[in-house]
């Protein structure tokens, strides 16, 4: 696992490099993962491996079936580790790893993961994210594409994983799946990472 993780790092480092070569306006890429309602209230986490799965394998599995692979309670949805090893499992990858936004920026996730096909799973507080919520808690939404607006050349920091790549405008934007209403949305990066920061701080990419 940690020399996954560290080839893992060592690709995003290598891209970057070769990114800050270039200039853009804008940079953007999509993933055309498609979008399942999660058919139990607290099926967000089986409903967002189901999508990925589905995108990456060509089959689609109950969320049944992965939400008791995943030991997904009505009390407790699914912990990330269990959501970890349950995107692995289903997708038949062990591309995707746990981590903590505090120390890999959602922006270089996002961009490396989506860029090698890889849909990010990001754990959210509801209401930092979108306030049409009815309620208040962890919630877990796929992060599917990115569109970033530039100010001059963009210049990346791959010894400073954590911190976001200079020159990003506000501005840029994510796509994402999110499970609950159904409906794939648009959302600051700014205001995706600050819900991931109010709720476990966790990601999977």
């Amino acid at each position: 696992m940690v020399s996954e993780i560290h080839l893992k790092k060592q690709q995003i480092n290598y891209s970057y490099r070769q990114i800050g070569l270039r200039s853009y306006t804008t940079e953007q890429r999509y993933l055309p993962v498609p979008l399942f309602h999660q058919e139990q209230s607290w099926y967000c986490g089986p409903a967002s491996v189901q999508m990925i799965s589905t995108y990456l394998s060509g089959t689609t599995y109950s969320q049944d079936d992965i939400a008791n692979y995943m030991g997904t309670t009505p009390s407790e949805g699914t912990e990330v580790s269990q959501m970890m090893y349950g995107v692995n499992y289903w997708s038949g990858t062990n591309f995707y790893s746990c981590e903590q936004i505090s120390n890999v920026s959602i922006e270089y996730a996002v961009k490396s993961s989506v860029n090698q096909n890889y849909p990010v799973i990001a754990n959210v507080l509801t209401q930092e994210l979108d306030n049409h919520y009815g309620f208040n808690s962890g919630h877990y939404v796929v992060i599917t594409g990115y569109k970033y607006y530039w100010s001059g050349t963009p210049v990346y920091a791959p010894s400073a994983l954590n911190v976001s790549p200079k020159g990003l405008a506000y501005s840029s934007t994510f796509t994402y799946n999110d499970p609950y209403f159904p409906a794939t949305k648009t959302v600051r990066t700014s205001i995706m990472g600050y819900a991931i920061r109010r709720w476990t701080g966790y990601f999977i990419w």
